[in-house]
């Protein structure tokens, strides 16, 4: 739906965020605040909860110029504020998080832990 939103707005980056890396410490939407800027031209319904039942985390940069969804993981506790593309991780308690197009972090294979 973001991606969506974003070629009919003709806008992807913010000033000064990368794809490579995206921060929930500040900025971050509500679920209804979600739901008012892409449903239901962007997606009829947006999920609420991750797999595991919890709810999911957004951070909207820049009025939707770059964006960032977040699953807590197996565990519902934040590993950390800020997250660097690339990461692979084989424990469910990570967080999993996708932002601008694909995944900053998120898990690989079979758990571990």
């Amino acid at each position: 739906a973001w991606e969506a939103r974003a070629t009919d707005n003709n806008n992807y980056n913010a000033a000064g965020l990368s794809a490579s890396q995206i921060s929930f410490s500040g900025g971050t939407q509500s679920y209804s605040q979600m739901v008012g800027l892409l449903t239901p031209t962007y997606i009829k319904s947006l999920p609420k909860n991750d797999g595991w039942g919890d709810a999911y985390g957004y951070v909207n940069v820049s009025n939707g110029q770059a964006y960032g969804i977040r699953s807590l993981g197996k565990d519902n506790a934040a590993q950390s504020a800020t997250y660097t593309s690339g990461t692979q991780t084989k424990i469910f308690d990570c967080d999993i998080v996708y932002s601008m197009g694909s995944f900053v972090q998120w898990p690989e294979g079979m758990q571990t832990q």
